[in-house]
């Protein structure tokens, strides 16, 4: 293989242009949470001083979990006339029960830290039954508030989606710091080997220089997440076979944009799905090592998130809906 396909290969697999997630095969390998080692608050109801909610409260968050490695699940269920939404913790099979009791006392805390007033009830973590599901990866890009009403992308796509049976998990593992630092300097290594390659070996600048820019969006999304945090993320959008292509589509369209570099927004449509959302499981990377030293994404069927970049999926709705209730926290009654 010459330089150019060489560079156009590793450019294509940092964007995972052509890439599907391999099928589950039978020796498969799984982070998971059983029952007892999930706690989820449902929210029903979050108080506000103004119009629009404080952008940041997602983000800090994140980043104060992160800090004490407390893994985050948010979910959405939606039922026509009904939407439950929810936040809260969990710890791979094994862990000590009395540890998601304490890491579930921290997301209470945080999360009163950053709301005026909310209301919280501790829930049953279960998701579905579900029949049709999607695999998402890629980097969201938070969008501004809607002009007219204030709404958030979730807004958007609850309005879009009204009266229709769908949902949403997001599972986040906090990444260790001595991982994410290897991850770095691989990436730094292959910025190096690119630049030689532009400069000795022949390589053509226009596809170089690409790629040399989307390797260094990604230094600075790492360079973010050694302060902020950094997540192994797995989501999961599912519906049944009416609702599940709609809410499919326009999660894609929602929080796709301009800072989903260099990794684009991107669903497959996948049977297991509804499994590894009802286990809230995530499939462990297989592979036989990265022989050739090139930089490869380190999750097949997750993306790797700074804190910055995961509160995109993280904003609750602005507006009253049946199943949440928001308030201005001053004129709250009783």
């Amino acid at each position: 293989m010459n330089v150019t396909d060489t560079i156009a290969a590793d450019l294509e697999r940092l964007q995972r242009a052509g890439f599907v997630p391999p099928g589950l095969s039978a020796g498969q390998r799984f982070t998971d949470a059983p029952a007892d080692l999930r706690m989820l608050l449902r929210i029903d109801g979050i108080g506000r001083g103004d119009k629009h909610f404080n952008s940041t409260a997602p983000r800090d968050l994140l980043v104060s979990l992160c800090g004490y490695q407390v893994p985050v699940a948010f979910t959405l269920t939606c039922e026509p006339g009904r939407i439950s939404l929810g936040i809260g913790t969990w710890l791979p099979a094994g862990a000590p029960q009395a540890d998601v009791k304490e890491n579930g006392r921290l997301v209470q805390t945080a999360l009163r830290s950053l709301h005026p007033a909310i209301d919280m009830t501790v829930i049953d973590p279960v998701m579905g039954p579900w029949s049709a599901g999607g695999l998402v990866m890629g980097i969201p890009t938070p969008k501004a508030p809607d002009a007219d009403d204030g709404g958030h992308q979730l807004d958007r796509l609850l309005r879009a989606l009204h009266g229709m049976r769908w949902g949403a998990l997001i599972l986040a593992q906090p990444l260790d710091e001595p991982a994410l630092r290897n991850l770095k300097l691989r990436l730094i290594n292959e910025l190096r080997s690119v630049q030689t390659e532009t400069q000795f070996g022949g390589a053509p600048r226009p596809l170089a220089d690409h790629y040399a820019e989307l390797l260094g969006i990604q230094l600075r999304a790492f360079a973010d997440a050694e302060g902020t945090g950094a997540w192994r993320t797995a989501v999961y959008v599912l519906g049944d076979h009416d609702s599940y292509p709609h809410a499919a589509s326009l999660w894609r369209g929602v929080y796709s944009g301009e800072q989903s570099l260099p990794e684009p927004i991107r669903v497959w449509d996948r049977d297991d799905v509804p499994m590894l959302a009802n286990a809230w499981s995530l499939p462990d990377p297989q592979r036989d090592g990265d022989g050739d030293g090139r930089y490869r994404a380190p999750f097949d069927h997750q993306t790797l998130h700074s804190s910055t970049q995961l509160a995109a999926y993280l904003n609750f709705p602005t507006a009253e809906t049946n199943g949440l209730l928001t308030f201005k926290a001053w004129c709250r009654e009783g």
